[in-house]
């Protein structure tokens, strides 16, 4: 519907913007934690499971799917509460305080896994070793995040004009997720080392439990954006199986320009680092497009917009792999050989790939999952379904490598 009448609630408040405004800031924090975590797990296992792409990948899927399993079984237990605030903040302190066993649990298990593994595995044992320690070790975190985003959108949604907060809410925890991901790798590791670092995360999520319960109110029925009458809802079948495709290609996509970028960039963990801070921050930027000017009525023709951008631009991305590595040695010998300017020479080439393709992938991801609600389904269930089908990419192009 459009911006007048009936779907737009009375204007807020100070008081109610700012409270909604420090939940956005609760989800940032959160995100932050999330991806800082993230990366020291996947240091601290490499030393266990092997430094390879393959084991890199591994825990990478474990961690998806950690995720998608959480977001999957944990919506429905903590969405009906009048106030899901609490169970936000419950689910922030689990994470803090397996974070902080992480930082015992996780060395005893790589010693674990590397014994299992042996001198020479083959190539199945070795990486279904990868995948299934990292998963049990983490799960109780992975789930645990994976069920934040649809209680956060519980909160947001009755303070939401039609209901619509997936764009903001996703957009907020992925900027956060940037900077976790680079202040993790740039500064915080170096300066304090792997248990430091969990133990710093820990106490993000432990603030973002405090000022979750610091804004707890009772919350009303979620309101939902409903189409014209006359206006057929998108297939639920349909939006599931398109969700799962994206979160396929975009993750598959992701890993491929990666593979392709090695060859090009330095190939040390700041590059790495750097890759994943432009694919997040174009998709931030598309969900907060999205957020800020869709509207319900042009569901059906934004979509075909956003899938038809996005795979375009992709395979705009593709021809500029190509000429990545000219771009590249150009740009070095334009800034020189400093580490400020190593960093900003691969953050120029990345963003020339990724930036344009990430951003059709965020707007599409926004689009789909409240559609997704819309039409009956959950946000869980969306989020669980493209997280699945993210961890299955990596998977996937395991076999090739």
């Amino acid at each position: 519907m459009g911006e007048t009448g009936s779907d737009r609630p009375p204007e807020p408040g100070p008081s109610r913007r700012v409270h909604t405004t420090a939940l956005y800031g609760v989800f940032f924090g959160s995100g932050a934690a999330a991806l800082g975590y993230e990366v020291v797990c996947t240091r601290m296992l490499a030393l266990g499971i092997g430094h390879e792409l393959p084991a890199t990948l591994a825990v990478v899927t474990a961690f998806l799917g950690g995720i998608a399993l959480g977001a999957w079984t944990l919506e429905r237990l903590l969405i009906r509460s009048a106030r899901p605030t609490r169970w936000y903040a419950v689910l922030e302190s689990l994470i803090a305080v397996w974070a902080l066993v992480s930082t015992t649990l996780i060395p005893r298990t790589s010693e674990l896994a590397l014994r299992w593994i042996g001198l020479a595995p083959s190539p199945w044992r070795h990486w279904t070793i990868a995948f299934c320690v990292p998963f049990v070790v983490l799960l109780p975190a992975t789930a645990a995040m994976g069920a934040t985003l649809p209680v956060m959108q519980r909160i947001l949604a009755p303070r939401s004009r039609g209901g619509r907060c997936i764009g903001g809410i996703y957009a907020a925890n992925t900027v956060g997720a940037v900077v976790g991901a680079l202040v993790s790798v740039f500064y915080v590791i170096p300066s304090v080392g792997f248990t430091s670092t969990l133990t710093i995360f820990a106490i993000v999520n432990l603030m973002c439990a405090a000022a979750a319960l610091r804004l707890d109110q009772t919350v009303e029925p979620s309101v939902v954006d409903e189409h014209n009458a006359q206006e057929e809802y998108l297939s639920r079948r349909r939006l599931l199986a398109t969700i799962f495709l994206t979160g396929f290609l975009a993750i598959g996509f992701e890993v491929l320009i990666i593979r392709a970028l090695s060859q090009t960039l330095e190939n040390t963990i700041y590059s790495f680092a750097t890759v994943l801070a432009v694919f997040l921050t174009g998709s931030a930027g598309g969900a907060a497009l999205y957020q800020r000017f869709a509207s319900a009525q042009w569901t059906k023709s934004l979509l075909s917009c956003l899938l038809v951008g996005a795979a375009s631009s992709c395979l705009v991305g593709v021809f500029a792999v190509e000429a990545s590595h000219a771009a590249y040695r150009a740009t070095r010998n334009f800034l020189g050989d400093s580490p400020t300017a190593v960093a900003s020479a691969e953050l120029l080439v990345t963003a020339s790939v990724l930036l344009l393709p990430t951003v059709f992938m965020g707007g599409r991801f926004s689009l789909l999952v409240e559609e997704s609600r819309r039409s009956g389904s959950s946000t869980g269930r969306a989020l669980a379904v493209n997280t699945i089908g993210g961890a299955i990419a990596p998977l996937l192009s395991l076999i090739h490598i």
